[in-house]
């Protein structure tokens, strides 16, 4: 069988030789965390390893939750590239295919809880994620070893279209806010990493920093590894915020 090209997995990535972690924060206060408690030689724990940070997180990209509000799609369908596995479900279950209705849902629930205006937040009715379909998909289930747990992920890339203008342009919206997020369970741990396809009116993010106090960053920051870290002797993380 020929290998299927779905695009390149999130690799990782490296400036000045060192790879480059990026974080996303939803709020205005976890980005300032961010901003405010990191310099050269504070101490950092990603889960069992620990490092020194080189320098002071960066910023390297912006956006606010009213653009993207205000975006609106130019066509009706939209491709989706999962750059790393996604997993959906409820509890202790767990699927990896990315259903239409599942996907809508949980962007809805996170777009409603992180976006401090009201008045930006999107219906949860869940009937009108009935006029998403999916037209094409190419892809496979990858099965992702967890602490405690084995969960089933897709990785390849499907399509989505949606024939009511005013379902498509809150679909269009969240699918921009997922290229920041995340898309599914255990976005925390780098799962449902998503790019869409150019096209569809879609570009939110903008470069440099927004001073807005709701916006999306990316930042980035050097870390030195403690020598009992296996690995790489030194990493360079960098992060985005949704605010």
């Amino acid at each position: 069988m020929p290998p299927r090209n779905h695009g390149p997995p999130a690799p990782p990535r490296f400036l000045d030789g060192l790879p480059v972690l990026e974080i996303t924060t939803l709020t205005t206060d976890s980005a300032d965390q961010l901003r405010t408690s990191v310099a050269p030689g504070t101490a950092i724990r990603f889960g069992s390893q620990h490092g020194t940070a080189l320098a002071a997180p960066h910023p390297l990209t912006a956006t606010t939750w009213t653009d993207l509000h205000r975006e609106t799609p130019t066509e009706p369908s939209w491709t989706v590239r999962f750059r790393t596995p996604a997993t959906f479900g409820n509890g202790n279950r767990f699927s990896p295919w990315p259903d239409p209705a599942a996907v809508a849902r949980s962007l809805t629930t996170r777009w409603n809880t992180f976006n401090p205006d009201p008045t930006q937040h999107f219906d949860e009715d869940p009937r009108l994620w009935r006029r998403i379909w999916v037209s094409d998909v190419e892809g496979h289930t990858e099965l992702l070893p967890l602490p405690g747990l084995t969960v089933p992920g897709f990785l390849g890339r499907i399509r989505y279209h949606c024939d009511d203008p005013g379902v498509a342009t809150t679909l269009h919206r969240l699918l921009l806010f997922a290229e920041l997020a995340g898309l599914g369970r255990y976005t925390t741990r780098g799962l449902g990493i998503i790019t869409l396809d150019s096209g569809a009116g879609r570009n939110p993010v903008v470069s440099g920093p927004q001073k807005s106090p709701r916006s999306v960053q990316r930042s980035d920051q050097r870390k030195q590894y403690n020598s009992d870290v296996p690995g790489s002797p030194a990493e360079r993380a960098g992060g985005r915020s949704v605010q």
